[in-house]
């Protein structure tokens, strides 16, 4: 409404004059200007002449910064308000000047009204506030200036001592950097009368009418530009955002009521006790009483953070005491019931050793039952769903006797087309656990390859890579393959392993094919050679469960009957296989691979 009144956002020399003169005259304590009136007045420069005459008790906004504005000359320092010594009990040397409670701003220039207002008003004062929520009373601007907060400018007296900053005889509580927390006042708290149109003002004084709204030893804040659409809002604040003149006005209000808001700057100690205290509890506490302190604690902290500031103006750090508390509770809790639950491990080790010692008959019978089980699982998991099945005129039959332990043999079955047909047999090094897991690897990237549909010998040169690079040459597997065609032909292969026999006309002939296993070299040594298979044709091969060696080779080899049948049987060859290696058998599976074309 007063701008629209005044045509514009500007007083007249001659406004700013009578208005001026007009709450001067009522007596109040301090007239505070929310502003740096930078413009210089071109006209009714007698107004302005008038008024340095008045010795007004008004105080205007200044501006701190370290860069130089061009075409703008600095605050001249000289005067008595700008002057440490002014709020100092006594003198004090250089080294003292530094303990001060101040926010130093040594090396930055001070700007403020025009050079046209000079000798006017009684001082300027700052009228800026931190990014954290604070304002700083006093800039110490070099070993003998300072500049005052506007709000100061309020009270009756400003004194400054080793002890702190006190205002008409009351502390005011700032921190380390010389600030003090902004106690924010509800924006209808200024409501009731206290905020009112300068429209009416400019009128009374206009009609030389004595100003009504003010009383002697009033504080008038002046905010020019508290205007919709011009005002500046702050946000971050308890109540949303607010006016920055607001923010003037609740700092004058924490003078005059002496309602400061206390910063207790005890952050690194209470981080320090609350991480001990959640240590302490972790460690020693269990579970239920754990998570009945993680609870009462910190909301015991809350409603006591919330207590000190609802009732005493104190503001207590609480949000990250609380998090060391839990953060350590939590880690230390989780680290002894971890320790707990080894020292059991440990002690159900002992017991069952002590246990051992007394039933070992009983014990390493329950011992070879589980890993005997545990075989099966494996064995379950990792054989083909079918040992035996057809192919066209082929049958195949695969027989796998598994040992107490588990060991590494493996089949796998692998239809590649509607013409053709894979078999793969092979046998890791090692038993027990370190070769089922190896098995098992050779099992995913065969499965990946049948994918991908790569060729046989692909096939064996992606495991050997894949094995080396998982393994590190120290796991090796052998590995004999089949490719069976629907005209006849097969390709046979061979890495490590015994080699095929085939059996045809009652003639047994054996194909060693020499290689080496897979995951023993990067280059891998492949045997490979193509047979046509004819009618009543038997293939096979087997693992070194059966045979180990080339003497066992032979002897099984002479030992076959030379009158057998055209269709051997599974069961036969496995029969046969034991009664060559009767004497020596071998602590390991045995796993048998049979073809037969019709």
């Amino acid at each position: 409404s007063t701008f629209s009144f005044l045509g514009g956002p500007r007083l007249s020399p001659k406004d700013l004059r009578l208005v001026l003169e007009n709450f001067s005259q009522q007596q109040p304590k301090a007239i505070l200007i929310d502003g740096l009136l930078s413009d210089s007045p071109v006209v009714d420069t007698d107004q302005l002449d008038a008024m340095r005459n008045q010795h007004l008790p008004i105080v205007t906004g200044a501006y701190v910064t370290p860069a130089v504005i061009e075409y703008r000359p600095p605050i001249n320092l000289s005067q008595p308000c700008l002057q440490l010594q002014t709020y100092l009990d006594h003198p004090i040397a250089q080294p003292e000047i530094d303990k001060l409670p101040l926010d130093d701003r040594r090396g930055s220039l001070i700007y403020g009204h025009s050079g046209a207002y000079k000798d006017i008003f009684r001082c300027q004062g700052h009228i800026t506030y931190n990014k954290d929520g604070s304002i700083s009373p006093f800039y110490l601007m070099s070993d003998q200036h300072i500049l005052p907060h506007i709000s100061l400018f309020a009270a009756n007296s400003i004194r400054i001592n080793d002890h702190g900053i006190f205002a008409d005889q009351h502390r005011i509580p700032v921190n380390e950097k010389g600030a003090v927390s902004i106690n924010y006042r509800p924006p209808e708290a200024f409501d009731g009368g206290r905020i009112k149109s300068l429209k009416h003002a400019i009128n009374r004084a206009r009609n030389n009418q004595p100003e009504t709204a003010i009383k002697a030893g009033d504080v008038v804040l002046i905010l020019f530009a508290f205007a919709t659409g011009n005002t500046d809002f702050h946000e971050g604040t308890p109540f949303g955002e607010i006016p920055g003149g607001l923010i003037i006005a609740s700092m004058i209000s924490d003078l005059m009521q002496n309602e400061w808001l206390q910063t207790l700057e005890i952050d690194i100690p209470l981080l320090i006790v609350f991480a001990l205290l959640g240590t302490f509890i972790g460690i020693n506490s269990s579970a239920q009483r754990f998570l009945m302190l993680s609870i009462l604690i910190p909301t015991l902290v809350t409603i006591g953070s919330l207590y000190l500031f609802i009732y005493h103006n104190t503001v207590v750090s609480w949000f990250f005491p609380v998090f060391s508390f839990l953060g350590n509770g939590i880690i230390y809790f989780a680290l002894v019931r971890i320790q707990d639950e080894f020292k059991l491990i440990t002690m159900e080790k002992i017991y069952y050793q002590e246990k051992s010692l007394r039933l070992e008959k009983e014990a390493e019978k329950a011992k070879l039952e589980g890993y005997l089980a545990l075989g099966k699982a494996v064995q379950k998991l990792l054989l083909p769903r079918n040992l035996e099945g057809h192919f066209r005129q082929y049958s195949y039959f695969m027989r796998y006797v598994p040992h107490l332990k588990m060991a590494g043999d493996w089949l796998y079955t692998w239809q590649r087309s509607s013409s053709e047909y894979r078999l793969f047999i092979g046998d890791v090094m090692g038993k027990g656990p370190s070769a089922a897991i190896p098995v098992a690897s050779i099992i995913g990237i065969l499965k990946d390859c049948e994918a991908q549909k790569l060729s046989i010998e692909e096939t064996l040169l992606r495991i050997n890579e894949r094995m080396i690079e998982i393994f590190n040459f120290h796991i090796t597997s052998t590995v004999t393959a089949v490719s069976v065609y629907a005209d006849g032909r097969c390709e046979l292969y061979n890495c490590g392993g015994p080699g095929w026999f085939h059996w045809s006309e009652s003639k047994l002939d054996y194909i060693m094919l020499r290689s080496n296993p897979l995951g023993m070299k990067e280059h891998l040594e492949l045997g490979r050679i193509s047979l046509n298979l004819t009618q009543h044709s038997n293939l096979f091969t087997f693992t070194d469960g059966y045979l180990e060696g080339s003497r066992e080779l032979a002897r099984f080899l002479k030992s076959f009957p030379k009158n057998a049948t055209h269709s051997v049987e599974i069961d036969y060859l496995h029969d046969r296989l034991l009664a060559t290696n009767q004497g020596t058998p071998h602590d390991d599976d045995q796993t048998l691979l049979l073809i037969r074309s019709a």
